[in-house]
C-alpha cells in the first residue's frame, strides 16, 4: 500500500514539474510580418547598392588590377630573359585606358549608363538646371533701382548723384545688409544721410559722400555682367541683345519681349540699356512722370 502510494506521488510530482517548465517555442512558429513598405524600402536600398555605374567601377578596378598584374609579370620577364616584348607596351596602352575609364565612371560623372545604343547619359541636364536656378537667384536678388547705386557708386565718375526718398534709403540699407556696401572710416554712412534729408525729401546728394561699394558688391556687379546679355538700343530704337538684332522696338513691353527671347529671366529696367534709346521707349510709369 505504501509502495502505491510513493509510486503515486512520484508520478504527480513529475507531472507538476514538467508542466511548471516553460515550453521552449519553435522558431518557426513564429510569424514574421512583412510589410510592402519593407519590401520597397529593401528595393531602394539594393538599388542604390547594386547601380550601374557602382557595378561598372568595380568591374573596371579589377580589370584595371588584373592588367597592372599582367604589366609587372611582362617587365619581371622581360629582365629576366633580357628581351623586349612588345605586349608590355600594348598592356600599358590598355591599363591607361582603364584607368581613364575608371575615373570617368565615378558616380559624379555619370547619371545614367546604358549599353543599347552604346549611349551615356551625362549630367548636363541637372547642371543645366542648377545653373538656370543660380541664374536667377543672382539675376532676381536686386531690384533694377539697388543695382543701379550700385553701378553708380562702383562708376569712376562723378555720377553718382540722386534724389533722396524714402524708398531710397531703405534700398540702400538692403545693399548694407548684403553686405555690397558699406560706409566711409569714421562716418556712420546712411544714419548721416538719414539726418540730413529725412526732411528734405527729392533734393539731391552725392552717394559717394556717405557709403562706398564693397568688394562683395564689385564681384556682384561681375557676376550679373556675365549672366545678362547687354540690351543695345540706337537712337532709332534698333534693338541689339548679346550681339543679335531683333529689329526695331516700338516701346517698352516690346523690348521686355526682346529681352524674354534673349534669355534674359528678368524684366530689364531702363538703366541696363545701352547706347541712346529714344525717350517714347521708356516704361510707362518712367514715361508718365516725365511728361
Amino acid at each position: 500500500m505504501s509502495t502505491m502510494c510513493r509510486a503515486q506521488f512520484f508520478v504527480e510530482r513529475t507531472d507538476r514539474i514538467t508542466d511548471s517548465i516553460p515550453k521552449p517555442q519553435s522558431k518557426l512558429g513564429k510569424r514574421i510580418c512583412i510589410t510592402r513598405e519593407d519590401l520597397l524600402l529593401a528595393r531602394k536600398a539594393l538599388g542604390r547598392t547594386f547601380t550601374p555605374v557602382r557595378v561598372l567601377r568595380g568591374l573596371t578596378i579589377v580589370f584595371a588590377v588584373l592588367l597592372f598584374a599582367m604589366l609587372a609579370d611582362t617587365f619581371y620577364t622581360s629582365a629576366i630573359e633580357h628581351t623586349q616584348n612588345l605586349v608590355a607596351s600594348v598592356i600599358a596602352v590598355f591599363g591607361t585606358l582603364a584607368l581613364a575609364f575608371l575615373a570617368l565612371a565615378s558616380p559624379g560623372a555619370l547619371e545614367e549608363l546604358s549599353f543599347g545604343p552604346f549611349k551615356a547619359k551625362w549630367r548636363i541636364k541637372e547642371l543645366e538646371t542648377r545653373v538656370e536656378s543660380l541664374q536667377l537667384a543672382v539675376l532676381s536678388l536686386l531690384t533694377c533701382h539697388e543695382r543701379s547705386h550700385l553701378e553708380k557708386l562702383a562708376g569712376d565718375e562723378r555720377g553718382d548723384d540722386v534724389q533722396y526718398r524714402d524708398s531710397m534709403y531703405r534700398e540702400l540699407d538692403h545693399l548694407r545688409a548684403l553686405g555690397y556696401l558699406k560706409s566711409h572710416e569714421g562716418s556712420q554712412g546712411l544714419i548721416d544721410m538719414k539726418n540730413e534729408f529725412e526732411h528734405r525729401e527729392s533734393e539731391w546728394l552725392h552717394l559717394k559722400k556717405y557709403v562706398q561699394i564693397t568688394a562683395l558688391g564689385r564681384k556682384y556687379l561681375e557676376l550679373y555682367a556675365s549672366w545678362a546679355p547687354k540690351i543695345y538700343v540706337t537712337s532709332a530704337g534698333e534693338v541689339r541683345i548679346g550681339g543679335k538684332r531683333y529689329g526695331p522696338a516700338r516701346d517698352w513691353p516690346e523690348i521686355v519681349d526682346f529681352a524674354a527671347q534673349a534669355g534674359l529671366m528678368s524684366e530689364p529696367s531702363w538703366e541696363d540699356l545701352q547706347g541712346r534709346p529714344p525717350e517714347r521707349l521708356k516704361p510707362p510709369e518712367q514715361l508718365s512722370a516725365s511728361q
